[in-house]
Order: C-alpha cells, then sequence, then structure tokens
C-alpha cells in the first residue's frame, strides 16, 4: 500500500522538475530524448548484469513486439514529450489534475475497445470527475505561469490531454503485455521501452531543432535536473509496471486521486502557491467521483480485487 504513496509522490514531484527544466532550458523534445535514452542505458546496464541468462532467451512473438513498441513509442516517447511541451505554459498543479483523470479516460477507452461497460453509475462517477476539472482548469495559474498568453495556456492544457488519453491507452497496452509475460524481468521491458520512446523523442527533436542546433543554450543546472529528471522518470514506470503485477488496475488507478494531493502540496512547498478553496473543492468533487466510479466497477466486475496473487500473476 505505502509503495502506491510512493509511486503518485515521485510521479507529481517528476512534473514539477519537469516544469523546472522546462522554465530555464525550454526545449521538451531534446529533455524528452534525454529522459528516455539516460533511463534506457541505465536499465539495459543493469539488466547485462542482473539478467544475462534472461537476455539470452528473450523471445516475443511479432504481436507483443508490436505492443511493447507501441507502449514504448506513446509513454515514453509521445507523452513524456507532450508533457514537457505543456508545461511551459500551464501550472504543474493543474498537470497533476488533468494526469488524475486517467482511470476515467481508461474507461471511455475500454467502453470503445468493447472491453469496458458504462454503467448508469459509472456514469455518473465520470461526470462527477470531470466536473471536478473545471473549476481547476478555469482557475488562474500563479508565478510565471499567470503571464502566459491565452492561447498558448490553452494550447499547453490541450496538450497534456491529449498526452493523458495517450498514457492511457499506453497502459491499456502494458497491462495485456504483463498478463502473459509478467515472467520476464520489468528492468528489460521498461528498457526496450524507454530506448523506443527516445527514438520517438529524437525524431521529434530533430524534425523541430536540427537546423537550428547552434541556438541551443543550456543553464547551469541542466545536468543536475536532467538527472534527477531520468532518475524519478525510472521510479516512477518501475514501481507502476511493478504494481500492475500485483495490484488491480482499478485500484492503482483510484489512488490517482493522491497525485493532485502530492501536487498541491509540492505547489505550497517549491512554488508558494495557496491551497484555495477552489483547488480543494475540485479535489473533493475528483475524489467523489473517483469513489462512485470504483465503488460500481467492484461491483460489475467482482474479480477486479484490490490485490492479485503475486503466484498467479
Amino acid at each position: 500500500m505505502i509503495l502506491i504513496g510512493v509511486l503518485y509522490a515521485v510521479f507529481a514531484g517528476m512534473t514539477f522538475i519537469n516544469s523546472k527544466l522546462m522554465l530555464t532550458n525550454p526545449y521538451p523534445f531534446f529533455v524528452g530524448m534525454m529522459r528516455s535514452f539516460g533511463s534506457a542505458i541505465f536499465l539495459f546496464v543493469y539488466g547485462m548484469i542482473v539478467h544475462q541468462q534472461v537476455l539470452k532467451s528473450f523471445v516475443l512473438p511479432k504481436n507483443r513486439w508490436r505492443d511493447l513498441l507501441i507502449f514504448g513509442a506513446l509513454v515514453h516517447g509521445l507523452v513524456m514529450s507532450g508533457l514537457s511541451f505543456c508545461v511551459q505554459y500551464i501550472d504543474p498543479v493543474k498537470v497533476c489534475f488533468i494526469l488524475a483523470l486517467c482511470p476515467f479516460i481508461t474507461a471511455i477507452l475500454q467502453y470503445f475497445l468493447g472491453n469496458e461497460v458504462l454503467t448508469p453509475k459509472k456514469l455518473i462517477g465520470l461526470i462527477v470527475g470531470f466536473c471536478g476539472l473545471v473549476p481547476i482548469l478555469l482557475a488562474t495559474d500563479h508565478g510565471k505561469y499567470a503571464a502566459v498568453p491565452q492561447h498558448l495556456e490553452i494550447l499547453g492544457t490541450v496538450v497534456c490531454v491529449i498526452a493523458t488519453i495517450l498514457f492511457a491507452y499506453g497502459w491499456i497496452i502494458m497491462k495485456r503485455f504483463l498478463k502473459d509475460y509478467s515472467h520476464y524481468p520489468l528492468e528489460i521491458i521498461n528498457g526496450i521501452a524507454m530506448l523506443v520512446g527516445g527514438f520517438v523523442s529524437f525524431i521529434l527533436f530533430a524534425a523541430t531543432t536540427w537546423f537550428d542546433m547552434k541556438a541551443l543554450t543550456f543553464t547551469a543546472e541542466f545536468p543536475s535536473l536532467v538527472s534527477a529528471f531520468v532518475v524519478s522518470s525510472l521510479a516512477t514506470y518501475m514501481i507502476y509496471a511493478y504494481l500492475l503485477k500485483t495490484y488491480s488496475a482499478t485500484f492503482i488507478a483510484f489512488a490517482g486521486f493522491l497525485e493532485p494531493v502530492f501536487g498541491m502540496l509540492y505547489g505550497v512547498a517549491y512554488m508558494g502557491h495557496k491551497v484555495t478553496p477552489t483547488s480543494i473543492g475540485a479535489l473533493f468533487i475528483l475524489f467523489i467521483g473517483l469513489y462512485i466510479f470504483y465503488k460500481e466497477e467492484l461491483r460489475t466486475n467482482p474479480e477486479q480485487n484490490v490485490i492479485i496473487d503475486p503466484d498467479n500473476k
């Protein structure tokens, strides 16, 4: 249980590190590339030392290679680059609230994929949850973000919503992958996915910046911020993948309520934010929506227990 709290604390912290990077070094695709390649190199070196025999026998059918490559391209490529792009223009606390909608977006995607039934109570939970986001989207941003032109703020919000949708879809694919191949080390699986994500970010970086490379300038704190970003990314996605093997996806999604909580705390501690009645109210409404949805999910899908037997993954 504690590990789930750690997951969302680190996830929210990663968003704030990302925000700090973009405010001082506004190169989202380059940062995304560095994050993915740095994480992949670390995981592959670790895998070569600890899992040599597994690497020699690592075999996947074509359809599972496709799943792994799509997951890497979406989550570690497009999503992370998209989140780096959007925190240039919107407050990281707002990003945490949008990402907390992942369980609702996952349910909608599963419905269209034919894997989910949206009962009236689930729909009520979805509507209530989305209503909780409205006050946050309409609230005035803090600090430097208050001076962002409205059209760029709207662009950042749209990119963040798209990234959240792709994030949810990517983890639907990964859950399907882990159902059959959870016996492979997570370091190897995530290493491959992050390598793919790094190449996607590189393509985006090359397409937007290649002919203006000389204009790139970095602050003195760039190496330390990127290092912190890589470490927090490694921790986040390794914990998330591990939890998918141990807990039900429904329970992990419900615990996503913790992300905006930590986001608000980090905002107070590091950005001078004030906890306003608007943010408290939005958080409460979001929690109610998640609670209604989660309770109905357990009623309609009793197999979605909180804990999955680790010996029968």
